[in-house]
């Protein structure tokens, strides 16, 4: 079996993914290793897996900035950081790795890949050739950010997930608005989903006989991102509908909402037991929860945050007509456009189709499966 070594960091929805793919090869009997943050310890070693982290902090250090400082802070010293990739070579020398798997948004250690002494394959953890026109942007401006720092400007070409040996993609190739012939080293693998548990439950307050449809909630769980404010709002616009609404906060405690009478608030259940009750989620966009609910062939409707892809995927959600999308600015439209996708069967229709579509894909082991065509042409 081969060495295997997967570098990323503390992107919230970037991870998943990544500790999916990570097991599998390691339940294959590959060596994985992993390199990111101390604040991803705990969901990594409770897959049986080996964390080695940053020599410094990356992400996790900057929550408390603004939304603008934060992007600025994770394009120079993250995103872009040329210097992340002499710990990737060190750590490589020190335990050797025949193939090295690189977090898309990376583009530092990507940029310098040709100085890794294995195969790099990327791995995109949501959508690809929609999101081509963002990230081509951010690398603009990451490189103005370097000039004006008097740093060197980084050549683009070499930054392209593109080129790499393989690009790895775990999102739905349809959901993606791909309809035509891709490069032999674009893979789409599927989504990466959590596996059930058939004993899986959560602590309903309604009668199982309550007629009213279930609306399930999930914004960001990014400390960076989520809002309790937001998510009062969110609250506030759902109240005067004849509708159950259940929101997992995540980041912050569930006692700082007050929720209206049709309102439960916990802080984290799993979306795989609340998901096949459920007739509409309302989300922040972000891929991993928009897939969640398409597999369970819920519509959506679609919030976007402060994430660069997150409005992306709501378009998409639109494009493929399962869901509806609500500007961040307009919060108070949402009780409008949940009514209209729960009265409108062509919502539940197009969910549908993306579930079957998912159904019998399983994004971890098609990733596993990229890994390993590479190892067998290296």
């Amino acid at each position: 079996m081969a060495s295997v070594q997967f570098v990323t960091w503390e992107g919230g929805g970037n991870l998943p993914p990544t500790l999916g793919i990570a097991q599998e090869l390691h339940i294959r009997g590959h060596a994985v290793q992993i390199i990111g943050e101390e604040s991803q310890r705990s969901a990594v070693e409770s897959r049986g897996l080996p964390l080695t982290t940053w020599s410094h902090p990356l992400s996790t250090s900057q929550m408390e900035r603004s939304a603008g400082e934060r992007l600025t802070y994770l394009i120079n010293e993250v995103w872009m950081n040329t210097d992340l990739a002499d710990e990737v070579i060190a750590m490589l020398a020190r335990q050797p790795a025949e193939v090295v798997v690189v977090d898309c948004m990376l583009e530092g250690v990507l940029g310098r890949s040709q100085e890794i002494s294995a195969p790099t394959v990327v791995l995109v953890h949501g959508l690809f050739r929609s999101v081509l026109p963002m990230r081509d942007s951010l690398i603009a401006f990451g490189n103005q950010l370097r000039a004006g720092a008097g740093l060197p400007v980084l050549d683009a070409s070499k930054l392209a997930w593109e080129r790499k040996d393989l690009v790895m993609v775990t999102t739905l190739r349809e959901f993606d608005g791909v309809d035509d012939e891709l490069a032999s080293n674009i893979r789409y693998v599927g989504p990466v989903l959590p596996k059930k548990d058939p004993a899986e439950g959560w602590p309903s307050p309604w009668e199982p006989t309550d007629p009213r449809p279930l609306v399930l909630v999930s914004l960001s769980t990014m400390p960076g991102q989520a809002s309790s404010a937001r998510a009062q709002q969110v609250l506030d616009a759902l109240a005067d509908k004849a509708i159950r609404v259940v929101m997992t906060t995540g980041a912050f405690p569930p006692e700082t909402l007050s929720p209206p009478g049709n309102a439960a608030v916990f802080g984290v259940v799993p979306h795989s037991a609340i998901l096949p009750e459920a007739a509409v989620m309302v989300t922040h966009g972000g891929h991993g929860s928009v897939m969640g609910a398409l597999a369970h062939g819920v519509p959506l409707v679609c919030i976007p945050g402060v994430g660069a892809d997150q409005p992306i995927v709501g378009e998409r959600i639109v494009a493929v007509g399962a869901g509806k999308l609500v500007a961040p600015d307009a919060v108070g439209e949402l009780g409008d456009a949940v009514a209209q996708v729960l009265s409108n069967p062509t919502y539940r229709a197009a969910a549908r189709h993306m579930a079957a579509l998912i159904e019998g894909l399983d994004g971890a082991t098609g990733g596993a499966l990229g890994v390993e065509s590479v190892l067998a042409h290296s």
